[in-house]
């Protein structure tokens, strides 16, 4: 629902825009990791000169969450975020990366394991993550970054911010429950990031090749799950 409304955003029209709140609305109805989008459409919506008129297409689903939330509190549980988390987010953010980046090129299968629960190793991940950093830092320095890369940005970075405040039992950065709305986010930043691709025979077949190589360590961690 949450990418939905992103690409309901995208029209720029007036039905474009219900619909986009109405997918946000669904999104956060359904799940925390609604927060995300709704921020990336925020975004989208107030670097454009008519974000006045446009703003309740996130105001509304941001003020119905608020409601929900402020009326779970007392029956808060162990689960709910803490705000002294909030120190965490920077070691946070770089190891739920770390994570990304195993989980998606197939180099995260923790071999030692241990745990009650499924885990990524992310020793490759973190030289993975390093260095799409430093890529996305200088394609900023370029200039002339798309708006939707600051959308997308501002996604992955509520994300993880949300997952440092939730940190607890089994509420770990290299967790797998965190690693699939973390992809989704890197790749949007990704994608947005670079300029099209026009694929020679080779460079698909290259494609595919890594694509696979990624599935077969990740159905590995699906079979342990």
């Amino acid at each position: 629902a949450g990418l939905a409304a992103l690409l309901a955003l995208e029209s720029g029209s007036r039905n474009g825009d219900i619909a986009a709140c109405a997918f946000l609305v669904v999104s956060v109805a359904t799940y925390t990791s609604g927060l995300p989008f709704v921020v990336g459409v925020a975004i989208s919506v107030l670097i454009r000169p008519d974000r006045r008129r446009r703003a309740w297409v996130f105001l509304v689903p941001l003020l119905l969450y608020a409601a929900t939330w402020l009326g779970s509190l007392s029956t808060a549980g162990e689960g709910n975020a803490t705000l002294a988390n909030v120190f965490l987010i920077p070691n946070w953010s770089a190891e739920s990366l770390a994570t990304v980046m195993a989980a998606l090129s197939g180099l995260g299968f923790d071999f030692v394991g241990g745990g009650p629960f499924p885990s990524i190793e992310v020793g490759f991940g973190r030289v993975l993550a390093a260095v799409a950093v430093v890529a996305l830092a200088l394609r900023i320095r370029r200039g002339n970054v798309p708006a939707s890369t600051w959308a997308f940005i501002g996604m992955a970075l509520t994300w993880w911010t949300l997952g440092a405040l939730a940190f607890g039992f089994a509420r770990a950065p290299d967790s797998v429950r965190y690693v699939y709305l973390g992809s989704v986010t890197v790749m949007l930043v990704a994608a947005s990031s670079v300029a099209p691709i026009r694929f020679s025979k080779l460079g698909l077949a290259a494609l595919f090749a890594a694509a696979a190589f990624s599935l077969t360590t990740n159905l590995a961690l699906l079979r342990d799950g």
